[in-house]
């Protein structure tokens, strides 16, 4: 779990069953962002929690270069890496994660009746 420290609201957390080998390998205090590692058979899954609030009290393109930075570090680092990016990204614009190679986006607006 990364609380938000001085806001009121936001945070991120990440539930994983106990019985899942996985750790937390990255988050960091400027960006409510948080990365897990979960292996599970012969696949190792890239899960991050983020969320970009409203009125950040960062850079916008801060945010965006270190989540991409980080998803860059992993394909380089892993073979066939499986990410898992959930986001409340409060109306930014998410054209990076699906430029080159990285993301397809499958909104909850798609499953809605």
């Amino acid at each position: 779990m990364r609380d938000r420290k001085k806001r009121k609201g936001g945070g991120v957390c990440i539930y994983v069953r106990n019985n899942l080998q996985s750790y937390k390998f990255y988050a960091i205090e400027e960006f409510e962002i948080m990365w897990v590692k979960v292996c599970c058979q012969d696949n190792c899954y890239f899960i991050a929690s983020c969320y970009h609030p409203p009125k950040p009290r960062y850079s916008v393109t801060d945010f965006v270069g270190q989540l991409c930075s980080t998803i860059e570090s992993v394909i380089d680092c892993e073979t066939n890496p499986i990410f898992l990016i959930t986001v409340d990204f409060n109306f930014l614009a998410t054209d990076f994660l699906e430029e080159g190679i990285w993301v397809k986006s499958v909104s909850s607006a798609e499953y809605t009746r």
